[in-house]
This record gives structure tokens, sequence and C-alpha cells, in this order.
């Protein structure tokens, strides 16, 4: 089901499957001044924000995101949250840390963090804005930091 609450602004996306999955997504438009919208308008939307939570038999995921400068005024995207996620015991969690993505190019980051966690791993990437990557994985107090280069296409 797809419902909109008029008094909160918030759009609710709930699913649930045959075997016992289900899910929760929300998402709101709100204008610079913070006044929520029915739907995205790109002359007057500057954020969207969305959260969600699921579970299933074997695990579970919620998430948290902020996209600001998301109006036409702007060329980039800057995305900030964070979530977490278990799967038959194992857990994870990422953050998104002031990452900006150019609306109208290709989709990958000029700037910003993003940290994903499984099972005492973390991986930490950079985004320098010359599509290149670093990446650095630390585990058990000992870190490893790599480049890597995306090619365009």
């Amino acid at each position: 089901a797809i419902v909109y609450d008029p008094n909160t602004g918030w759009w609710t996306f709930t699913l649930s499957l045959a075997k016992g999955q289900s899910a929760n997504v929300n998402a709101q438009f709100l204008d610079a001044a913070g006044n929520f919208h029915k739907s995205y308008n790109p002359s007057i939307t500057e954020i969207i924000k969305a959260n969600g939570e699921g579970s299933g038999s074997n695990g579970t995921f919620s998430f948290d995101l902020i996209i600001t400068q998301a109006s036409e005024a702007y060329t980039n995207l800057l995305i900030n949250g964070s979530g977490s996620a278990s799967y038959q015991g194992n857990s994870s969690s990422f953050a998104i840390n002031n990452m900006t993505i150019n609306k109208y190019e290709d989709g990958i980051p000029d700037s910003g963090e993003m940290v994903v966690t499984v099972q005492g791993v973390t991986f930490t990437s950079v985004y320098n804005g010359n599509r290149e990557i670093q990446i650095t994985y630390t585990y058990n107090g000992q870190s490893y930091t790599f480049t890597v280069t995306l090619e365009p296409g």
C-alpha cells in the first residue's frame, strides 16, 4: 500500500510478502523553509527525507537518509544518512557523510565519505572528485589503504 498523510507530509510505502517479509519506506519532500509538499517539484523541493525498516525470517534492515540541494537551483545533491542490517545473525551498518553527486553527470560522487562495517570489518571510501576513491579496509586494528580509479562510461 502507498499512503500519503496530508498532516505530516510523509508518504508511506508498505510491503508484505507471502513468506512473512515486510517493509515500510517513508519519504517526505520539503522546501527551503521546511514546509512539506505532496510531491517533488524541481523548482521548490530543497530537501528529500527517506527512512525505512524491514524484516523477514533471516534478518532486518533500517535506514535514514537526507538529501539536500534537491532543487534545480543546485548542480550537486548533498547526501547524508545511516542504516543497519542483520542477516542470519551477521550485522552490518553504513554511514554516508557529506557526499555530493552532480545531478547532470554520471552519478559518481564528487566528494564525501561512505563507511560500511560488516562483522567488525570497516571499509571507508573517500571520494575526491577526480574519479578516484580512496578505500581504507580496517580489521583487528590493522588498516590497508588503496585507490580505485573509475573509468568513464
